[in-house]
């Protein structure tokens, strides 16, 4: 019986890995203000962590490699803080650039290796909900993004 039970949970937790997609999460604070854009950037060509972490450790000094096409927001005439991060999630996103618009609001909550973004109609509201001094915590954050919630 307890084998078994461990046999499904193993299971549970190999569909659940199967289903979930990983990003390259680009996060890019304005500096003392509680502004922060964030880009989740994912390929098909980016399957494991490995490549992730590759295309990681060159945008933050080559540029990207896989996105090289890719604009992430930079702030002009203000300094801000880049963040990259590999992360997987279930949830799917629009490309990059595939939307039009003022963009979307999302409180983004990370636990260790994964990630969910909960959409909000503001940036007020999520802040609200989020509370102001969590702004500068990278694992629980209000963002704005241009790409739209799919699922």
């Amino acid at each position: 019986m307890l084998q078994r039970l461990i046999i499904t949970i193993a299971l549970l937790g190999a569909s659940a890995a199967a289903n979930a997609e990983l990003y390259l999460v680009v996060r890019n604070k304005i500096d003392a203000t509680d502004y922060v854009n964030v880009s989740f950037l994912s390929d098909p060509r980016m399957k494991t962590r490995d490549a992730c972490e590759t295309e990681r450790k060159a945008a933050q000094t080559t540029g990207f490699q896989i996105f090289s096409g890719t604009t992430v927001l930079r702030t002009h005439g203000a300094s801000s803080q880049m963040r990259y991060s590999c992360l997987e999630s279930r949830q799917k996103f629009t490309r990059q650039g595939s939307t039009r618009g003022s963009g979307f609001t999302y409180l983004v909550d990370v636990q260790g290796k994964r990630f969910t973004a909960t959409p909000y109609s503001t940036l007020g509201q999520c802040q609200a909900v989020a509370g102001r001094g969590n702004q500068s915590s990278e694992t629980h954050y209000c963002a704005r993004s241009v790409q739209r919630l799919l699922r």
